[in-house]
């Protein structure tokens, strides 16, 4: 069976600039091995397979693979799948404003398309989960008697821009 997947770069607003990233629109009838050695082949950061939405509320179904592994959730893929999907008509946008839900491993991931002109031009997600790092913090008085530096994580908001160009179907 043959499958048509597109290439994207996210977080840029040029083709080949950003995060790349391959998405299958159609992955119906693909297991678990095939998206492996597809990801694997492709051997871009993260490859999306797309999927019927388990639940009627939800827009649809992503798997996202490294080339050794499967994600729960990843970024780039989804806003990238999200665009794509639009791009191409899979996600009709009937108005500036598209909100969708996609099923991912972590749960539904909310995500905002902003279209002009009927065309997507942004994509903006929220964290299903928050990232976890590790056990919580020790109490304050203890990194003050331990002398240990303060470290902060940051995540600054980014504009997500996306260039779409379809790959030739395998």
């Amino acid at each position: 069976m043959r499958y048509r997947f597109y290439t994207a770069a996210v977080f840029t607003d040029r083709i080949f600039g950003g995060n790349p990233l391959a998405v299958f629109p159609e992955a119906h009838g693909l297991r678990v091995p095939q998206m492996r050695d597809a990801a694997r082949e492709l051997n871009l950061s993260e490859t999306v397979f797309v999927f019927p939405a388990e639940l009627p509320r939800h827009t649809r179904r992503l798997r996202i693979f490294t080339p050794s592994a499967e994600l729960p959730f990843a970024g780039h893929p989804t806003i990238g799948t999200a665009h794509v999907l639009a791009s191409i008509g899979e996600i009709p946008l009937e108005r500036d404003v598209t909100n969708i839900v996609f099923e991912e491993g972590v749960g539904p991931v909310p995500v905002t398309i902003r279209a002009q002109d009927g065309r997507p031009v942004f994509a903006q997600l929220a964290a299903a989960r928050l990232p976890e790092f590790g056990p919580p913090p020790p109490p304050p008085e203890t990194i003050a008697t331990t002398r240990a530096p303060a470290a902060t994580l940051a995540f600054p908001a980014r504009r997500a821009a996306v260039a779409a160009a379809p790959a030739p179907s395998t």
